[in-house]
């Protein structure tokens, strides 16, 4: 039997701000992907109109947490302040989990510093999240911390 081949998405990091670490006013817990694997990341989970939603995984020291991957359609049909006709459509994909107790706590837990900068309405340069996808559903979550790049946090699964 031959090996098989996978297509993964490309690996991309994030540094958390108040939409991520849910201290938006909506207690959101999510982020915008990049446009560079949006499409990827479309395919890869076969989202379109009618199937918005994927299950995913974020896989933090070795151990499962729940999140969602979350086509969103901009077609600017409710504009706030600018004319729809100057709104561009656009499509976006985002990660979110904040219908999942367990993922915001080990997330904020791991991001404890950028938690404090963050909610004292400061920039956060110190902590990121690097994302990297496995396979089929799955992404390891690798928590960075700038001040002392010789220390990580641990993505070994179990």
């Amino acid at each position: 039997m031959s090996p098989n081949v996978y297509d993964n998405i490309s690996s991309f990091q994030v540094w958390p701000k108040k939409t991520f670490l849910g201290l938006d006013k909506s207690k959101a817990h999510c982020f915008t992907l990049p446009k560079s694997i949006t499409q990827s990341v479309i395919e890869t989970f076969n989202l379109r109109p009618g199937y918005l939603q994927q299950n995913i995984i974020f896989v933090i020291d070795g151990m499962d947490f729940q999140a969602t991957a979350r086509m969103v359609i901009m077609d600017r049909s409710k504009p706030n302040k600018l004319e729809k006709e100057k709104l561009p459509s656009r499509v976006v994909v985002q990660f979110q989990w904040n219908a999942f107790h367990e993922t915001c706590e080990e997330i904020n837990f791991k991001l404890s510093e950028a938690h404090n900068i963050v909610s004292n309405h400061g920039k956060n340069d110190i902590q990121s999240v690097i994302f990297t996808h496995i396979r089929l559903n799955r992404f390891y979550l690798e928590f960075t911390n700038s001040k002392n790049p010789d220390i990580q946090v641990s993505i070994s699964e179990n």
